[in-house]
């Protein structure tokens, strides 16, 4: 199956289109990386490979803009990356809060 992917920066993600249904990548700018906070697959559909093509988008963008990728999506950070390691030399880890930082509480 060819995938296409496009980018949709003022949005913060990248999409594809997969019949009816997106599979989408969704992000945020954090100085010098994409923070990748959001991956939906369709469950019907090929997940490792959506994301694979999905995440290579981002890793091209990333390679273009000497930026670098933070995994903040569990089954990326946790299952994803680890399998692919050709992207490894992207990845910065997330620093979480500073010190100091106050939380919110309800």
């Amino acid at each position: 199956m060819q995938i296409k992917v496009e980018h949709n920066p003022a949005e913060n993600n990248f999409v594809c289109q997969l019949g009816d249904v997106h599979a989408v990548l969704a992000y945020s700018r954090k100085a010098n990386a994409l923070s990748l906070e959001r991956l939906f697959v369709p469950e019907q559909e090929d997940k490792e490979e959506i994301t694979t093509a999905l995440v290579g988008t981002a890793a091209r963008y990333c390679q273009n803009h000497n930026l670098q990728m933070i995994a903040v999506e569990s089954y990326l950070r946790d299952d994803f990356f680890p399998a692919h390691t050709e992207f490894q030399s992207l990845l910065k880890q997330d620093p979480g809060p500073g010190a100091g930082a106050e939380f919110l509480r309800l």
